[in-house]
């Protein structure tokens, strides 16, 4: 590229670009920087004509120039251009990270002489990626922890297996379950029923005792009315009542975070979480997402007693793996309707479309199993959307593109949730293509007529048939002649024309 008559052309560019949120500098080849536009010196706290003659090496700390400017510079030396991730400094050194395309311009002998760096500030996707980062890595716990509890024949001997998977996703010095009891004088006590902690955890006392604790006796009474009312503890030690320090001052914990365990809708006990080498502050997301983690723990729990229970008498073992399964399809339920309770206005939308797609199925002549693996998905249709942040999933306006973007990678969350959980894999067809359409302009996959798996194309036309027939916010419900003109309409091309005839002759058969 030759820089004869370009440097006009590259402010005027440059000046273009900055209407968008790019910062634009021209430097020479080693760097002495030439021109900035206006959102170049506002993202680094400049005026643009405090930088003209400044080296580039002032928008960088001496970490992020050894880490990442030199091996960015020892590319754009070989190949003469780069785009990737660089971290950058403002006047007064905070830190923040920039998407940045650097150019190389020569001239007409083909000889570098200055370089053009477009930077973009991204440290709100960085904030969301964080989030989602951390969300992924407690679903993937959840995940472990939920083929644990199917694979198990005995809960008992997995906890310590998933306390473990707990700790090391939570960051914490230990976990561990607490069963209550009532002891020979009425008064409700506890005791440990599994643990797990750290290696460089402080070590409890040998002489701890751990079976038969009464709350009240150990000055922990308050435990019982916040945690057997399903509230949560989380706080700091030093800003517990002066009883509950003192009985905890022997473990040394910093914080510590309790969360109830109910079985069979009666408060069981409490999963415990030990800081101990710092102070913490639980965040919203986090507790959320351990709330389901030991709502988890809570149905497998439950399963072990029921099947103590009817395991003592042979003639029951059929009933057992029966209510087992129910206790598998309540736990799916439960998850569709924990899903329901973070976006209101679908509510109840879950159990229609199930219903729906096991009428079509069974109108299809689908086996029995089929329609079990098609109702297990159509429950967990939106489980992906547990990853999505709660202020894009019930945002009242328009997304965003970005927003767009993370919304439409449900269906991918869903998958790496759900391929993991072996019972639960062929019913993976609706959570990861529901979004899919007949002619092929549907997410993520951009599937196409028959490609797309039979039960996502069934529960695409009952999802779309509810969805218009429900109130929303932004719409009133359609009448029942506008939702099948939408169909017919689209068979063919949203969706599949003959679950579509299908679907309508069934709902003629029953009017």
């Amino acid at each position: 590229m030759e820089t004869h008559n370009t440097s006009g052309h590259i402010k005027h560019l440059a000046e273009i670009v900055g209407q968008v949120g790019e910062g634009v500098a021209v430097a020479t080849f080693d760097g002495t920087i030439t021109y900035v536009n206006d959102m170049w010196a506002r993202m680094h706290d400049y005026r643009p004509e405090e930088l003209i003659g400044v080296n580039l090496s002032i928008f960088h700390s001496r970490r992020q120039m050894t880490e990442e400017v030199e091996p960015f510079n020892e590319i754009i030396r070989k190949t003469g251009r780069y785009q990737g991730e660089v971290g950058h400094i403002t006047r007064s050194g905070r830190e923040f990270p920039t998407l940045m395309t650097t150019t190389v311009l020569k001239n007409h002998e083909g000889t570098p002489v200055e370089m053009v760096a477009i930077a973009r500030d991204i440290t709100k996707s960085t904030e969301i990626h964080d989030v989602l980062k951390t969300r992924g890595r407690y679903l993937s716990c959840l995940a472990k922890i939920s083929t644990l509890l199917i694979e198990s024949k005995d809960i008992l001997l997995s906890l310590p297996e998933i306390l473990h998977l707990l700790g090391e996703t939570a960051a914490v010095s230990r976990t561990y379950i607490f069963a209550n009891e009532t002891e020979s004088n009425g008064q409700l006590g506890c005791s440990k029923v599994a643990g797990w902690e750290r290696e460089t955890a402080p070590k409890r006392p040998k002489d701890m005792e751990y079976r038969n604790l009464p709350y009240e006796a150990n000055g922990l009474g308050r435990w019982i009315e916040v945690l057997g009312t399903g509230e949560i503890i989380a706080t700091n030690v030093v800003d517990m009542p002066e009883t509950e320090r003192a009985r905890l001052a022997p473990f040394k914990i910093r914080s510590i975070l309790l969360i109830p365990l109910f079985v069979s809708g009666n408060w069981y006990g409490y999963v415990g979480f030990d800081c101990c080498k710092s102070t913490r502050s639980w965040t919203h997301q986090e507790v959320a997402l351990l709330k389901v983690t030991t709502a988890q723990i809570s149905a497998g729990i439950e399963n072990h007693q029921l099947l103590e229970e009817v395991l003592l008498d042979a003639k029951m073992l059929e009933r057992s793996n029966k209510e087992l399964s129910q206790a598998y399809e309540a736990t799916l339920e439960g998850w569709a309707r924990a899903l329901e309770l973070r976006d209101s206005d679908t509510e109840g939308h879950t159990r229609r479309v199930a219903d729906l797609a096991l009428t079509i199925g069974k109108g299809m002549g689908l086996g029995e199993n089929q329609l079990i693996h098609l109702h297990r998905g159509a429950l967990l249709h939106d489980i992906g959307k547990i990853a999505v942040p709660d202020e894009i999933l019930r945002k009242s306006g328009p997304l965003n593109d970005e927003e767009w973007a993370i919304m439409r990678n449900h269906p991918i969350h869903a998958y790496e949730m759900l391929s993991k959980i072996d019972y639960l894999r062929p019913a993976l067809a609706i959570p990861c293509s529901h979004h899919e359409r007949w002619d092929g302009s549907g997410y993520p996959q951009g599937l196409k007529g028959e490609d797309i798996p039979l039960p996502a194309r069934i529960f695409a036309v009952v999802d779309v048939w509810d969805a218009l027939r429900s109130n929303r916010p932004y719409r009133k419900a359609w009448s029942t002649e506008q939702t099948i003109a939408h169909l017919r309409e689209g068979a063919g091309t949203l969706f599949d024309p003959t679950i579509v005839k299908t679907f309508l002759g069934i709902l003629e058969e029953n009017a």
